[in-house]
């Protein structure tokens, strides 16, 4: 934060500086004068062909640090946003509900996460690589169900897809914890998908 306040700083001096040094060199008096005189002879003014060569290379040199602190101001605004992304992914912690231990049965299965991308809504919603899926939103299967894994795709994507930028509760079970209560936000993010995870459907 410190670090930002003091680039922010640092642009603003800058910025105001060029300004300056701008406005001098648009001046009536210094944007008309030359060098060489019509007849082709050197200006005697050396103080003003000193103060001008000397107000165009401050200028190039404002500009050159004005750019290098623009681009530490982007570094630290990247690190400052994953730091944050870091920090909501910790306090978003699931809520487990150990109720049971034992696994579902296969009949009651939607799916199998198999990938869970770092800094992904997967990620941030608590997904760990080895959860069994029951409920997805409105996508459960029950006793009974004969849905094939296109179908049971299909379904899932269709609730990613309805939900966007909207929470969707969902239940997995978690080896040595049992029944683990999820909330996932499909949303645009730097990676692939909306959820930022892999997803086996049950057979």
């Amino acid at each position: 934060m410190e670090e930002g306040k003091a680039l922010l700083q640092a642009k603003d001096r800058l910025e105001k500086e060029v300004e300056e040094v701008q406005r001098y060199l648009s001046r009536d008096d210094v944007a008309s004068f030359r060098v060489v005189d019509r007849d082709g002879f050197p200006n005697s003014n050396v103080d003003m062909i000193y103060a001008i060569r000397n107000a165009q290379h401050r200028l190039r040199c404002l500009q050159t640090d004005h750019t290098a602190v623009m681009q530490q101001i982007e570094s630290c605004l990247l690190r400052l946003h994953a730091a944050s992304r870091e920090e909501k992914a910790a306090t978003q912690a699931p809520q487990h509900t150990k109720t049971s231990k034992q696994a579902p049965p296969a009949s009651q299965v939607v799916a199998v996460v198999d990938e869970v991308t770092h800094g992904s809504p997967a990620h941030e919603a608590g997904f760990h690589v080895g959860d069994i899926v029951t409920t997805f939103g409105s996508c459960t299967h029950k006793d009974g169900d004969a849905l094939t894994p296109q179908e049971v795709l299909l379904q899932m994507q269709t609730v990613v897809k309805a939900n966007m930028d909207r929470s969707v509760p969902v239940v997995v079970y978690r080896e040595g914890e049992g029944i683990v209560q999820l909330a996932v936000t499909p949303r645009q993010w730097d990676g692939p998908g909306l959820l930022g995870c892999h997803l086996i459907p049950a057979k």
